[in-house]
């Protein structure tokens, strides 16, 4: 098990070189999903006020995301997921979903969306899924846990 040590940035550089999407992109794909869930498009202005970001910083990701194939974009149109979005931005939904559940199990509820928006991006899939797997086990034996934890 030989193991290369390197700083986070380090780290964080290695990760951004084999994925396409960037922590800040990944969050504008999982809004539009998240938006477009029920309807079927949104507009740049919406996405920009969802993300608390100027339009200006909103056009230059969702054009980003247009050309990896997340997002068809028409400038001042409405914007619209591919398959390959759809299918991204449900795995991004999803792994937020999981990560914030399992804070609230341990009853991080204040700090609980804050800390899942911080560490969501630096998660493994596979790390995902065992994390489902245990919040799944903690809710089920919710009660015993918390008597166990209170003795």
């Amino acid at each position: 098990m030989n193991q290369t040590f390197r700083t986070f940035r380090g780290f964080e550089q290695l990760r951004l070189l084999e994925e396409s999407l960037s922590p800040s992109l990944e969050d504008y794909l999982e809004m539009i999903f998240r938006k477009t869930r029920y309807e079927e498009t949104m507009r740049n202005t919406d996405l920009a006020e969802e993300l608390n970001v100027s339009v200006a910083s909103a056009t230059k990701n969702v054009q980003r995301l247009s050309c990896l194939g997340f997002i068809i974009y028409e400038p001042y149109g409405k914007l619209k997921l591919t398959k390959l979005g759809e299918a991204t931005g449900q795995f991004l939904y999803n792994r937020h979903e999981i990560i914030e559940r399992f804070f609230q199990v341990l009853g991080s509820l204040e700090s609980g969306f804050v800390e899942t928006e911080m560490i969501e991006h630096y998660l493994s899939q596979s790390t995902v899924e065992r994390l489902e797997l245990l919040t799944h086990f903690l809710e089920k034996y919710h009660q015993e846990w918390i008597n166990f934890s209170a003795e």
